[in-house]
């Protein structure tokens, strides 16, 4: 367990990228209303990946917040149950942020789907499918090996989409923006992997989480400042 100092930096964290996503989230839904059909188009599927991504993380974080380590109850199966309900929407609807992602790059480049689109459609199949398996141990305080074997279908879609960005952002006029996109999804991976292997020895490499969120806060501003800034 983390000490309680670090436990209230993890929240405070938290908070604030949770305020700083459900504002952007109603800019974006605002400026899409404002757009021409042919613009929607492409920015309708960014929206909806950041709808899943904020929903998802919404329901993963309010429990944390409400069995907080100084509000008691933390440890109890009630909170033990809230909490995994709350990991359970937001691995589902973190696959399916990626797989807006990968919406929007095959409209935004107008692309018809390929072999690779299809491959990353499978990936997030295999992950969604995973994640109903009883061994996952939802419910539970409990962690075991179902951790890296739902995590690693969806470290494969994430990074194949990364991939995918970057390819195709070499041709594109706003390149540079769309590699710091592909970046920022590799740092995340890289401290969410750091965070799932390295709290099975030391559960300060929890923290690792933080620089995580940091990076999808980056993520979505970049995705706002590309598709939903008026021009």
């Amino acid at each position: 367990m983390l000490s309680p100092m670090a436990q209230l930096g993890e929240l405070l964290v938290n908070a604030l990228y949770l305020i700083f996503l459900w504002i952007l989230a109603a800019r974006m839904w605002r400026a899409y209303h404002e757009f021409a059909p042919e613009r929607q188009r492409v920015a309708r599927w960014a929206l909806l990946a950041v709808i899943a991504l904020i929903v998802g993380d919404s329901f993963h974080l309010a429990p944390m917040y409400y069995f907080n380590p100084w509000g008691g109850g933390s440890g109890t199966a009630t909170a033990a149950q809230w909490l995994g309900l709350g990991r359970l929407a937001s691995a589902f609807t973190l696959s399916l942020f990626y797989f807006g992602l990968t919406c929007y790059i095959y409209r935004k480049f107008d692309r018809a789907w390929d072999g690779l689109a299809w491959a990353l459609l499978a990936t997030l199949c295999v992950r969604l499918a995973l994640l109903c398996f009883p061994q996952n141990a939802w419910f539970t305080l409990e962690t075991n090996i179902w951790k890296l074997y739902r995590n690693l279908p969806f470290a494969v879609q994430g990074l194949g989409v990364a991939g995918l960005l970057w390819h195709y952002a070499r041709t594109a006029p706003e390149g540079q923006r769309l590699q710091r996109m592909t970046l920022v999804i590799g740092l995340s991976f890289t401290f969410y992997f750091a965070t799932l292997i390295g709290t099975q020895w030391n559960p300060l490499w929890g923290l690792a989480m933080l620089p995580k969120t940091i990076a999808y806060m980056i993520l979505i501003a970049q995705l706002y400042r590309l598709e939903f800034i008026p021009t």
